[in-house]
């Protein structure tokens, strides 16, 4: 029965799998590999601001600050710096210590100083206050970072003489940048999304690069895109969609630069397809487009950055790992356009769009986030809307039925575990 429980897992990773990529987002000393250590969160004496604190989830203030959608689970920050976590858990992945899945959102009780928080396929890793960098959950390849494969159902400390301001997590890799805009990457490398000119997998982060101005990174299925101080945008890894924007579809284990003539504030890797805003405002994408995910009005990939309409007012960006994209606009407009076959795309029904449509007439969306079927976005109140696919209960609604429409999303039954 063991044998064939761990087959079963094998047939559903892959098939996960195929659903993310096909179907559906002063200079630090350096440390050499052995500088890196591990430490959990239950361990004592990891210093200042370390540890667990039961109490973090009793005096939460109402509200969501960020939110994370992975593939089958979402992750989110609340006022005072407070995780919590729900839906799938079968690699630990909420970080509750246990692998039990919840259908409403559920705090961790791991401190309450977290900044920043990026849910992969199935892990986890977030920065706290400290500029520390921890990570949990399924560590196939060394995606956590940790130096093994061994899973961890809570977080796990890196320790080391870096200070984190930055961190994606992608379908089985993970992207940093230090404060001192360091590039650092680890875990599976199979198309060279780690960007260190090979395909070797690495299970402690390594730096990529000597340069030290890079701004923002996003860790996509295979790919990875990232954006400099400059406003240079570079991409390396899978390339059969064109999702690297790079005129071709041949694979890159080294950052390589997207020359479109533009300066690039912000970008978004998702499953097969990438989308990036200009400094004037201007919505750009390109990769996979069979559901309409690029939102050009065709189903045609492209493998160079195309424009997507004539505004210029796009604000955020998010590419959703099952061929859909969320938009924000400066005036806290929510758009959406691509596959919709859970109703990920919020707009009332399932069909697909292959241009951006516009979610209901709010304009106070401040943040979005699109998973594997599943969208989430918080407005000016601090409110947590979901939609989309189900499974597990990642929309955090108490159940595991689908949503076409965005329900909000409270912490009120969730707030006495």
């Amino acid at each position: 029965m063991r044998v064939f429980v761990k087959l079963f897992r094998a047939v559903v990773l892959v098939a996960a799998a195929w659903l993310f990529l096909t179907g559906f987002s002063s200079r630090p000393q350096l440390l050499s590999p052995a500088g890196w250590a591990v430490l959990t969160a239950s361990d004592e004496g990891l210093g200042a601001g370390a540890g667990i604190n039961e109490g973090a989830c009793d005096v939460a203030a109402d509200g969501w600050v960020s939110v994370s959608a992975g593939y089958a689970f979402t992750v989110a920050i609340a006022p005072g710096g407070v995780l919590w976590a729900w839906g799938n858990n079968e690699f630990g992945q909420l970080g509750h210590g246990d692998d039990a899945e919840r259908n409403e959102p559920e705090c961790t009780g791991v401190a309450d100083y977290w900044v920043l928080v990026s849910a992969g396929h199935s892990h986890t890793v977030a920065i706290n206050s400290s500029g520390e960098l921890w990570a949990w959950g399924y560590n196939s390849s060394g995606r956590l970072g940790l130096g093994d494969s061994v899973d961890r159902s809570e977080p796990a400390l890196i320790e080391s003489e870096n200070s984190w301001a930055f961190v994606s997590a992608g379908y089985a890799h993970t992207l940093a940048i230090t404060t001192g805009g360091e590039l650092w990457a680890w875990g599976n490398n199979v198309y060279g999304q780690l960007g260190l000119g090979d395909n070797v997998d690495r299970y402690e982060p390594t730096r990529v690069g000597q340069a030290g101005n890079w701004a923002s990174v996003s860790a996509g299925g295979m790919h990875s895109l990232a954006v400099t101080s400059g406003g240079e945008l570079w991409a390396w890894g899978l390339n059969d969609s064109g999702q690297l924007g790079l005129g071709d579809d041949v694979a890159r284990n080294e950052p390589a630069r997207i020359e479109a003539g533009n300066t690039w504030i912000a970008v978004s890797a998702g499953g097969m397809h990438s989308v990036a805003i200009a400094s004037g405002g201007g919505l750009w994408a390109w990769g996979q487009n069979n559901l309409g995910q690029v939102g050009d009005g065709s189903d045609e990939n492209r493998n160079a950055p195309v424009r997507i309409g004539g505004a210029s007012n796009w604000a955020a960006v998010a590419a959703g790992g099952a061929g859909y994209t969320l938009a924000l606009t400066a005036g806290g407009q929510l758009w959406a356009w691509g596959n919709n076959g859970d109703g990920q795309l919020g707009l009332g029904d399932n069909e697909a769009r292959n241009e951006p449509v516009r979610i209901g007439l709010a304009d106070n969306w401040v943040a979005v986030a699109a998973g594997a079927g599943h969208a989430l976005a918080i407005n000016s109140s601090g409110e947590l809307w979901a939609w989309g696919r189900n499974s597990f209960g990642k929309l955090g609604l108490g159940d595991t039925e689908p949503r076409n429409l965005p329900t909000q999303v409270s912490r009120a039954m969730a707030a006495d575990g």
